[in-house]
This record gives C-alpha cells, sequence and structure tokens, in this order.
C-alpha cells in the first residue's frame, strides 16, 4: 500500500502538471505552492528542531548562496538584487540581438478618437481607432523550470540559469504571451520513495517582475534551503541523498514540449 503526504496552499495545480508518481513507490509526498513568498511562510513557522535532517538551516553562503535561512526568507519576501540586475542586462542583450517591432499607428477620416496635433495642422487623416488586436486574450504558455542541481554546481551557476530564465520569460511575453511560470524539484530513492514540489513563481495574469520573480526561478537557496527544509521536515520524504527524475519526452532539445501548452526548461545537472 502506497503512503502519501500532500501539502501546500495550491493544491489546484495537481489537475494542471504532469504526473510524477512511480507507480511502484511506496511513500510519495508531493508539494504545491502558490508562491515562493507562501512557502516561505509556512517553512518560517517550523522547529528546526523536529527536522530529521536540519541542513537547510545550516550556515553556509558559498553553497547555499545566503548565509542563513533567515536571509533566505527575505530574499523570498524582498527580491534578490544580484539576480536582478544580472538578469536585466541579460534581458537587454537579447532585446538587442532580437528587436521587436511596433504595430505603426494607422489613421483615417474616421475614427472613436482623434489626434489633435492632426487635426490642428488640418491633416485629414487625424481619426484611429483603438486596437482591438491587443485587447483580446493572449495565449497563456506554462513554463515548467527545473530548479534540482548537483552538488558540484556554486551558487554562481544558480545565478546564471535563474537570470537566463527570468530573461526567456520576459521576452516570451513581448512576443504576445500569457505565460504561467513554475518552478519544480523531483527526486526518488530507488523505487520506495518518490518526492516532488511545485511552487508557481508568476501567474499568467501578473505582468514580469523580474525583482518577485527572479528568486523564485533558480536562486540556490530556492532548492538548497526550502526543497531541502521541505524535504528535511517531512518524515514521509525521508532518503539519504537526492536522485534527479526528469519527465523525459524524447528529443534532446532544451526546451522539451509536455503537451501543447506547457515547456520544461532543464536544470543544471542534466545541461540539455
Amino acid at each position: 500500500m502506497t503512503e502519501r503526504l500532500t501539502t501546500g496552499n495550491a493544491g489546484e495545480l495537481q489537475y494542471v502538471l504532469p504526473q510524477h508518481e512511480i507507480k511502484s513507490a511506496k511513500r510519495v509526498f508531493t508539494s504545491y505552492w502558490s508562491s515562493p513568498e507562501a512557502m516561505a511562510k509556512e517553512i518560517e513557522t517550523w522547529d528546526v528542531n523536529k527536522a530529521w535532517c536540519n541542513s537547510a538551516w545550516e550556515e553556509s553562503n558559498s553553497f547555499y548562496g545566503s548565509q542563513s535561512m533567515t536571509e533566505a526568507i527575505k530574499l523570498a519576501r524582498e527580491g534578490w538584487p544580484e539576480g536582478v540586475t544580472k538578469a536585466s542586462r541579460l534581458v537587454d542583450k537579447i532585446k538587442a540581438n532580437n528587436p521587436i517591432q511596433l504595430k505603426k499607428v494607422k489613421y483615417d477620416v474616421v475614427g472613436s478618437f482623434p489626434n489633435v496635433a492632426r487635426a490642428i495642422s488640418g491633416n485629414p487623416l487625424n481619426m484611429r481607432n483603438p486596437d482591438i488586436t491587443r485587447a483580446s486574450k493572449r495565449p497563456i504558455v506554462t513554463l515548467l523550470s527545473d530548479i534540482c542541481a548537483s552538488c558540484k554546481h556554486n551558487a554562481s551557476e544558480f545565478l546564471n540559469r535563474a537570470a537566463a530564465v527570468a530573461a526567456i520569460v520576459e521576452q516570451v511575453e513581448a512576443a504576445g504571451y500569457a505565460c504561467d511560470v513554475i518552478v519544480f524539484s523531483k527526486s526518488y530513492y530507488g523505487d520506495a520513495i518518490n518526492t516532488c514540489s511545485w511552487i508557481q513563481v508568476k501567474n499568467s495574469n501578473q505582468p514580469v517582475d523580474i525583482h518577485r520573480i527572479a528568486f523564485g526561478l533558480g536562486h540556490p537557496a530556492m532548492f538548497r534551503r526550502f526543497i531541502f527544509a521541505e524535504e528535511g521536515y517531512h518524515r514521509l520524504s525521508f532518503h539519504n541523498f537526492f536522485v534527479r527524475a526528469e519527465f523525459r519526452n524524447g528529443g534532446n532539445s532544451r526546451k522539451k514540449r509536455l503537451d501543447r501548452e506547457k515547456y520544461v526548461c532543464y536544470t543544471l545537472c542534466t545541461g540539455k
């Protein structure tokens, strides 16, 4: 009989996300969170002395990218300045290399509202209509970003990847799509234990705010403190080491399609 534990404050995500459970698993742990801030709020209430493994609470800036759990929670709530700076530079570079051409404004002799300067100058083409294509519903794309990584990867590598994914999200939205962005970490221990954590870092109805999403997209503390804390606090998820588990869908592209609307941005571990 399989023992299961599901936690978090966004259980509705289970109906739109891929199935992660291995059929032979004897224990299955799954969590769904509406945001990094929501996860941080829950972790803040935990007593580290009750955790079977307290590695997430250790003080080590080089490995965790933050000196303490308290600092990591502050980053989740207030933003990650270093990541924002780097992501903003990448976004600017991508925009320079891939400029988006703005639509020309079309004027006519009739329309919904006038261009005063044109009307005063005597130009008969001084009326224009609103661009209804901009008001129409944008297609929604769901990006799933795997934040799991080996201990061999240092904090700067996390920073580079998080900044790159944040830049991708901004460019996808600039191209006319609305993005749902969900990060996840999936692991297993043989066929006995199966775990997966899902955290939504951006809803499709929210604007791209790099200050807010950079931390969730891959700051070392997001994985090495928050995910480790979750794994270490709930005994059902007990295992000795993290063993990565991928959502396989054939091919070797960096962005793999799960279905018509969902794409996976792979982790540092695979290098794919």
